[in-house]
């Protein structure tokens, strides 16, 4: 009688893991759209207005690397909402795809202050040195070509 429940147990649990092979995987990434942060205008720049003020001065490029998009991920997962800070001077704007679809906007100024889809989030010194970083490494391959 147990050696027959745990042949159930153990034959539901190989089909829930084939299953789970199975499924198609996630296919996350993370677009960085930029502009020089010392870029200085007459008024405050937001999400819905970045491309049409900065227009040709933006560049754009495309995380994929998985430990790196985890890495972003999990920082912003630790983002809490804050009510009593200004939005951001939109000098950055990172779109997370997931399967090829926009999920979630985050803009920052690259100083102090950020939103994630609207909302103002407390500042993320980490979040924000991770991003600095994909960016120099983006401007080190620009410059190499």
């Amino acid at each position: 009688m147990i050696k027959s429940r745990l042949y159930l147990i153990l034959v539901a649990y190989i089909i829930s893991i084939n299953s789970c092979i199975g499924q198609s995987k996630l296919e996350e990434s993370i677009i960085v759209s930029f502009v020089d942060n010392e870029i200085e205008t007459p008024f405050q720049i937001g999400e819905s207005n970045f491309e049409k003020c900065f227009g040709d001065d933006i560049m754009t490029f495309e995380i994929r690397d998985s430990l790196v998009v985890s890495s972003l991920l999990n920082e912003i997962k630790k983002l809490k909402t804050q009510k009593d800070i200004d939005t951001p001077d939109v000098r950055q704007k990172i779109q997370i795809k997931s399967n090829n679809n926009v999920v979630m906007v985050l803009c920052l100024d690259g100083e102090a202050s950020l939103t994630r889809d609207g909302i103002t989030m407390k500042f993320s010194k980490n979040l924000q040195d991770l991003i600095n970083e994909e960016i120099r490494k983006y401007e080190l391959r620009m410059k190499e070509k």
